[in-house]
C-alpha cells in the first residue's frame, strides 16, 4: 500500500468504504478509528458516533495534526457479523 503524505497543519480525511462478501456497501455495527505514531502509541481514538457517515458503508473523519512523522491509521469493527480491519500508512511533513 502506498504511503500517503500530508502537509503539516492541513486537514486531511481518513476514510473507509465497507462492503460485505458480496461487495454490497454495508454499514458496520461497530466501527472504530485509531491513529498510531511510529512508536505504536495511539494519538487518536474515535468510535462510530464520532465519524461522519457519508452514505451506506462510507465513513470518514477529518483531522488536522501538526506533529511531523510517520503514522498508521486503522479502522476496526464488526461488519455483517464478522470482524474487520483496514489500515494505511501516512506521513506528516513540512513543506516550505
Amino acid at each position: 500500500m502506498e504511503n500517503q503524505v500530508f502537509q503539516k497543519g492541513n486537514t486531511f480525511r481518513l476514510k473507509i468504504t465497507c462492503k460485505d462478501f458480496s461487495e454490497t456497501l454495508t454499514d458496520p455495527t461497530v466501527l472504530n478509528l485509531k491513529v498510531y505514531d511510529s512508536t505504536g502509541t495511539a494519538v487518536l481514538t474515535k468510535a462510530i458516533g464520532d465519524l461522519v457517515h457519508a452514505s451506506t458503508g462510507v465513513y470518514y473523519y477529518d483531522w488536522s495534526y501538526t506533529t511531523l512523522g510517520d503514522y498508521v491509521y486503522e479502522f476496526s469493527g464488526t461488519l455483517a457479523g464478522f470482524s474487520m480491519l483496514a489500515w494505511a500508512k501516512f506521513s506528516i511533513e513540512y513543506w516550505t
